[in-house]
């Protein structure tokens, strides 16, 4: 009897991509052998066959243990399906994953919306999975199969759009139900927003970007989140919400999205250490500006409160109200964080009567914007912060200068952060000077990116804080005094530098 994979090994897996494609003589060789040896004759089948290949031997590529996650559910290969694709249809889908499992080809792990786990006795539901044996990986190898041959057969589309989330009650809870969009005319600023996206994907996918999670400090190892993280995830999407083009809009999917905060100072963009900017307090600065306050020029902190002395607390109630729908939505959500880090015990926390207590003293400290927090109006100032993240990465995009964002974040090879800084606060002042009287004026003339690092001297305009992090100047000249060829990342660096290929085949994780 086979031996059912644990929890863990089967949540090391990939969404499988329905629009992987390759045009090369030995990958369609590759197909052609086995849909004959399958008996699959159909134009379809050749079809489908290519994508799983593909797909099956990227994530091998990545992690031998890794599986691709397929759906056996009819309804999602229909046109409003994740994995809708006109080459071919379910029945051919279906069919061919059951042929090449029939005949040894691949693991194939039936999905399951009950399943135990043998560690912790939790309930678990997934997709089906499959990832490829070794008789595959000879055909492969046989035909002198390679990564670099695999591209995709169409350009899926970068901008998504979610539809309304109902709330519905069944027995006595209350679930969220996430209806499909519905046909929406796109305005104009939306065409050039995907036209830009896809110029900056297109910067992306010609950039090498990895993580150096292998030289961590043993205390940041201790404290760090559990991660895996798929290198090879560098396109990025903007999602709305709520079939709306004014909410939301943020830019998701990205490997670096998901790294933990603690990880993020690692990541390494062609081989450069990096810095992380961030706006200070975005969304409580955008609730002020939109009724005409800039609350930078207050010099008040937004988060110390009289009577409650922990300020990382408060600060972590009052950005979890911003983005949640409710009292209860804010309590719950800021005791999981809690819960997640282990801090309930370091703040005394036991119920969640005192995050109450500090979300009411938070209302109170702002009165002017009180009815905005807990209210749901979070996805709105998402859609700001989306339209000042879009001119910041845009700016660099045609300057083929590549960054990336994580939200209202911005990581940059260090040698860039200066001019950085500078377009953070002009786009910031671009876009809130339609709410609030602002004004910022560089000193710094127009950037001509010369590989040197450049000389940006502050004005002290008050616009809005922003925070830089990054690895220490000690610890970052005890890594690169380390040969490359003496770790992972380093590895890949030297193939990078010597084949000039930015795609980064690799898992790293910590679980």
């Amino acid at each position: 009897m086979t031996r059912r994979p644990s929890r863990r090994e089967l949540m090391n897996s990939r969404l499988l991509d329905v629009h992987r494609w390759s045009d090369n003589q030995n990958g369609e060789r590759a197909v052609t052998d086995l849909q004959k040896e399958l008996g699959l004759k159909n134009k379809r089948y050749k079809a489908c066959i290519m994508v799983l290949l593909a797909e099956l031997y990227l994530a091998w590529r990545t992690d031998p243990a890794r599986y691709v996650s397929y759906s056996r559910d009819e309804e999602e290969y229909g046109k409003a399906g994740r994995f809708h694709i006109n080459k071919f249809s379910y029945d051919v889908m279906i069919n061919t994953v059951d042929a090449l499992w029939q005949r040894d080809y691949i693991e194939n792990v039936i999905g399951s919306a009950i399943a135990i786990d043998t560690e912790t006795d939790e309930v678990y539901g997934y997709r089906s999975r499959i990832r490829l044996t070794k008789r595959l990986l000879k055909v492969l190898v046989r035909n002198r199969v390679k990564t670099s041959m695999f591209g995709r057969s169409v350009v899926d589309d970068v901008i998504v759009m979610r539809g309304e989330v109902e709330k519905v009650k069944v027995g006595k809870k209350t679930i969220k139900i996430r209806h499909p969009p519905k046909p929406k005319k796109e305005p104009q600023r939306i065409v050039t927003s995907r036209k830009r996206l896809e110029e900056y994907n297109d910067l992306l996918g010609r950039t090498y970007i990895d993580v150096d999670n292998e030289h961590l400090l043993p205390i940041e190892r201790r404290n760090i989140r559990p991660y895996d993280l798929d290198l090879t995830r560098k396109r990025v999407y903007r999602i709305f919400n709520n079939n709306k083009w004014t909410e939301g809009g943020r830019f998701y999917r990205a490997w670096w999205m998901e790294c933990p905060k603690r990880l993020r100072k690692y990541i390494v963009i062609n081989g450069d250490p990096t810095a992380e900017l961030d706006y200070s307090g975005i969304h409580i600065q955008l609730l002020y500006a939109l009724i005409g306050i800039n609350y930078a020029e207050t010099g008040e902190d937004a988060y110390t409160l009289e009577g409650f002395p922990h300020r990382k607390l408060n600060k972590l109630v009052l950005l979890t109200a911003i983005n949640a729908e409710g009292a209860l939505d804010a309590v719950k959500g800021t005791w999981q964080q809690l819960r997640r880090k282990r801090l309930l015990r370091t703040y005394g926390l036991r119920s969640h009567e005192p995050l109450y207590e500090i979300l009411e003293a938070l209302k109170a400290k702002h009165p002017l914007i009180a009815d905005r927090i807990a209210s749901g109006y979070g996805v709105n100032l998402q859609y700001i912060d989306s339209q000042i993240a879009e001119q910041v990465v845009d700016y660099f995009t045609q300057r083929n200068i590549p960054i990336l964002t994580v939200h209202d974040s911005f990581i940059c090879s260090y040698i860039d952060h200066a001019p950085l800084l500078d377009i953070m606060k002009k786009a910031f002042t671009r876009v809130i000077k339609h709410y609030v009287e602002l004004k910022y004026v560089s000193e710094v003339p127009e950037f001509l990116y010369t590989g040197c690092d450049v000389n940006n001297n502050d004005t002290g305009d008050i616009v809005i804080p922003i925070d830089k992090k990054g690895i220490g100047a000690y610890q970052y000249n005890i890594i690169n005094n380390i040969p490359y060829h003496m770790y992972k990342q380093g590895r890949r660096y030297l193939k990078y530098r010597r084949t000039g290929d930015p795609t980064t085949l690799a898992r790293v994780t910590n679980t």
